[in-house]
This record gives C-alpha cells, sequence and structure tokens, in this order.
C-alpha cells in the first residue's frame, strides 16, 4: 500500500501525535533528538512479507519535538523515510536521506516489479 500524506497527517493529528508530513521532501535536525527508537517502533506483520507494524508512543516524545514523515516516488517505488526533529531548528530537502540509520528510518513500500 501507498502512504497517503493527508491520510497520514489526519490520523497523527487526530491522535494528538506531533509531525510534519511531507511529500518529495524531508525534515530534519542536526542533530537529531536521541529518543527516536524509543518513540516509534517497527516489527513485521503477521501476516509475513516485507509488510511492517510501525507502533508511536507519543508519551516518549521529548517537548518540543514532532515526527517528520518525508514521502518520495522513487523509479523503484515509493519510500517513506522518518525521524524525530527540534521543533525550534530543523531544515527541509528534496533529497532522500539514506535511511536506517540511528536517527533516520526509511520504509520502502508499493515496488513497481520492474513495471
Amino acid at each position: 500500500m501507498l502512504l497517503d500524506a493527508r491520510t497520514l497527517r489526519n490520523d497523527l493529528a487526530r491522535y494528538g501525535i506531533p509531525s510534519k508530513v511531507t511529500t518529495g521532501s524531508f525534515c530534519s535536525t542536526d542533530p537529531a533528538p536521541a529518543a527516536l527508537r524509543q518513540v516509534v517502533t517497527s516489527s513485521p506483520s503477521a501476516s509475513g512479507g516485507s509488510s511492517r507494524i510501525i507502533t508511536i508512543n507519543p508519551a516518549a516524545m521529548p517537548a518540543g519535538t514532532e515526527l517528520s514523515f518525508g514521502s518520495f516516488q522513487l523509479a523503484t517505488g515509493q519510500e517513506t523515510v522518518y525521524t524525530l526533529i527540534d521543533t525550534s531548528s530543523f531544515g527541509c530537502t528534496t533529497t532522500v536521506p539514506a535511511g536506517g540509520g540511528g536517527s533516520v528510518s526509511g520504509i520502502v513500500h508499493g515496488g513497481m516489479g520492474g513495471k
């Protein structure tokens, strides 16, 4: 399933999770707040495959932070990256960051399957 930025933004707001959700860009802080792994966890879904279950713990978010989700359309499919940002000092870029690091995580979904 492809990420719909508007739906994600609305869902996060409904649950009181401060966030910045963008398409074609990504916002980050340097250095990133260290609490990302306490705020967001990811595990394989019960259905198997490459599906993941993302769990967000808003109580673990430090004051003055919000989650940043950036969705990019790539030749191989859609990639969404996320991190925790300091709301008083962040910048945005249209360059896809390398996911999977300590302060930025990525989710690849909707692969084109060679089409």
